[in-house]
């Protein structure tokens, strides 16, 4: 399944829908029960649109989001920067290898910032005032 551009797509805010476990990392044999629960292409997934996220200097009220999806062996990773009211929005898609998840998100991050996603996020930002994210 390949994601293809439709500006009418909803793309939600990045993990949405994930699941995880933690546990102490010294905790060895809980680790080890856990570890079979783990999904690589999901996985995978969070780590590129965290990876997005994070490279947008964006906290999670950020007007952007990001969608990845695993087929066969290729990540793909869209995501959106836009106003709250939806007047403007800027998105873009990248693929990759599922071990380059995080430098893919931050990639298109950076290809967002690049098309104007930048003026947004500062508009958005200094519209919300002091204490705002």
């Amino acid at each position: 399944h390949v994601l293809e551009l439709d500006p009418t797509r909803f793309i939600p805010a990045p993990g949405q829908g994930a699941l995880a476990i933690e546990t102490r990392a010294d905790d060895v044999e809980t680790r080890r029960l856990v570890n079979p629960l783990n999904d690589a292409a999901t996985a995978s997934c969070v780590a590129a649109e965290r990876g997005f996220l994070a490279a947008l200097g964006a906290g999670c009220l950020a007007p952007a989001g990001a969608l990845a999806v695993v087929a066969g062996d290729t990540l793909v990773l869209e995501a959106m920067v836009g106003y709250p009211d939806g007047r403007s929005q800027k998105r873009d898609r990248v693929q990759g290898v599922p071990d380059s998840a995080a430098a893919l998100g931050a990639a298109l991050a950076q290809r967002l910032f690049n098309a104007g996603g930048d003026l947004i996020l500062r508009e958005v930002r200094d519209a919300s005032g002091p204490g705002g994210s």
